[in-house]
């Protein structure tokens, strides 16, 4: 069985557009789905009554964050993954090089083959992108206010310049793998299975999510003043180049310190001990 999940709201209504186009599409392929739309407080019960608990195939149109949702409340993590990438960062596409165009993505999922992936959790919730603590979180924080009038990098640029006048370092636990835990201090720390945030920046540059392990970087404390001259380095993912940041694989991190405020997949939250796992080849998702 094959289910479409759609977010009416993702891409600030783009969704809504393309939605006839995804349909147009399966339909001309003869593919028999169930259309489903996110609601605003889904629940695990929300998916395992609908046609989803039981399909084969589930196709989320939205953005990283409905791709989340879904992630998280899906019964079958088994079942095989396509992405229409209609929010407003697309983040996590862009790291297995999917087209940027919606519907070019989609046909080129139903064409290719696929294999099994790699996601992740931390704590009780799983991701499929990125994790981070530091300047990144202040940034998302700041992006609520810009994403209804700017798109993808442009209005995380934006908020980045915002939240540069609120910059300051990180201080928590870390402990890798099974080492004993460390104290650092880091401007930003990303732990990667995706390599992409805000809407393009190489926050984790050789990060694979289809190699068993993290990438993590973690960028050194800068001055509030050199910030937004190190940004293009962050941009195109030369910071672990250029002396800013240091990076190493693990396939678990643990990172502890009171209200800490983290992000996964552009989503805040906060907690005070935060364990991440990999959780390995366990989704089906496109094959490049």
């Amino acid at each position: 069985m094959f289910t479409l999940i759609y977010n009416p709201v993702s891409g600030n209504g783009k969704v809504q557009k393309l939605l006839p186009q995804v349909t147009k599409e399966l339909n001309a392929r003869k593919i028999t789905f169930e259309t489903l739309e996110t609601t605003d407080s889904p629940s695990p019960e929300y998916y395992a009554v609908v046609p989803c608990s039981k399909s084969d195939t589930v196709c989320i149109a939205g953005g990283d964050g409905t791709v989340l949702e879904v992630l998280n409340y899906l019964p079958k993590k088994d079942a095989r993954l396509i992405i229409v990438p209609c929010g407003t960062g697309n983040d996590f596409v862009k790291c297995v090089r999917l087209p940027k165009n919606p519907i070019k993505a989609l046909i080129k999922q139903l064409d290719s083959d696929y294999s099994f992936i790699d996601y992740a959790y931390a704590n009780d919730e799983c991701f499929l992108n990125v994790f981070g603590i530091g300047f990144d979180v202040e940034v998302l924080k700041e992006l609520y206010s810009y994403k209804s009038k700017y798109v993808g990098l442009r209005a995380y640029l934006k908020a980045l310049v915002k939240a540069i006048g609120e910059y300051k370092p990180t201080t928590c636990l870390v402990s890798v793998d099974d080492d004993e835990p460390v104290q650092k201090t880091v401007s930003i720390l990303s732990v990667g299975n995706g390599q992409y945030i805000g809407g393009g920046m190489k926050a984790v540059p050789y990060a694979s999510p289809s190699d068993g392990y993290f990438d993590v970087v973690e960028v050194k404390p800068v001055k509030k003043s050199h910030l937004l001259m190190l940004l293009p380095a962050f941009v195109f993912g030369l910071h672990i180049k250029v002396g800013l940041g240091k990076t190493y694989r693990c396939k678990r991190i643990v990172l502890c310190r009171k209200g800490l405020s983290y992000q996964i997949d552009g989503e805040v939250r906060s907690a005070d001990r935060i364990e991440i796992k990999i959780v390995e080849k366990q989704l089906q998702f496109y094959c490049q």
